[in-house]
Parts: structure tokens; C-alpha cells; sequence
């Protein structure tokens, strides 16, 4: 499971005295350790798929301070949290290509028998759910804009 991984981990980064891996991974753990108590209200254990989604979250929050960084200019808080976002990236699953993506919401598009973009919500809510953990939301939506666009 994902979560014996990032303990496994941690307690190595810990023991090698790497403080950003050390720390960022104390915050995962943090993270899944408060999805894990929400989740006992509900009955449910947790899983590899609430794991992912906490570790999208912190992802998208150091791309995010990335960039406001480096528009700030300071490129050390930048750095420092673009090796959080590659220690916390480790732990995501492989995205699919841009072309794959398009294949997919073209089959999509072709099952709902869609033909315009007011199908768009439609034909999003398909694919994301059947891409979901494999493609980001954006390249979902470019790839549904660029299909539907040329059928118009």
C-alpha cells in the first residue's frame, strides 16, 4: 500500500538526515493520518486512490508556489518547492500522453454520439470520470476543446 511506502520512506529520509524529503513526506503522512481519521467516521479504510488524491492536492499547491515565487523573484522558496513537488511526484502514477488523451475522449465522444460543444459538459464528466488519476483536468478539457472544435 502507498501509505506503508511513504512511512518507509520517511523513516530513510529521516535516518540520512534529508531534511526537505524528511519534512515533506511528515506532511503526507500528516495529510493521509487526517484523511485516515475522517474516513473512520464514515466506516471506510482508506486506500491507494484517497492517497493519490491527497498527493494531487499537495502537488498542485507547490506548482502553484512555484510559480508565484518565481514571479516574486525568489528563486530559493522556488527551488525549495519544486524538490517538494518532485519528492511528492514520486508517488503519483504515470500521466498519459496528450495523444493518448485525445484517443480516449475521441472514443468517448464517439459512444455518447456527441457531435457539439454543447455536449461539453456531457462528454467531461465521462472522461474524467473514465481518466480519472491518468490525465490532469486541463489536458482533458483542451483535448475535448480540440475535437469538438473541429467537428463544429
Amino acid at each position: 500500500m502507498l501509505n506503508d511506502i511513504i512511512k518507509k520512506d520517511f523513516m530513510v529520509a529521516y535516518k540520512a538526515k534529508d531534511k526537505i524529503a524528511s519534512e515533506t513526506l511528515k506532511m503526507i503522512k500528516s495529510s493521509i493520518q487526517y484523511k485516515i481519521v475522517e474516513l473512520k467516521g464514515k466506516n471506510r479504510e482508506i486506500n491507494d486512490d484517497d492517497i493519490v488524491k491527497i498527493l494531487k492536492i499537495e502537488a498542485k499547491k507547490r506548482k502553484e508556489s512555484i510559480d508565484q515565487y518565481i514571479k516574486a523573484g525568489r528563486d530559493k522558496s522556488a527551488e525549495k518547492e519544486q524538490k517538494e513537488f518532485e519528492i511528492i511526484s514520486k508517488y503519483l502514477p504515470e500521466l498519459m500522453s496528450f495523444d493518448n488523451i485525445k484517443k480516449e475522449v475521441s472514443s468517448i465522444i464517439s459512444d455518447l454520439n456527441a457531435t457539439s460543444m454543447k455536449d461539453f459538459g456531457l462528454i467531461m464528466k465521462e472522461s474524467s470520470k473514465k481518466l480519472s488519476g491518468k490525465a490532469e483536468g486541463y489536458d482533458i478539457k483542451k483535448a475535448v476543446e480540440e475535437i469538438l472544435i473541429v467537428k463544429d
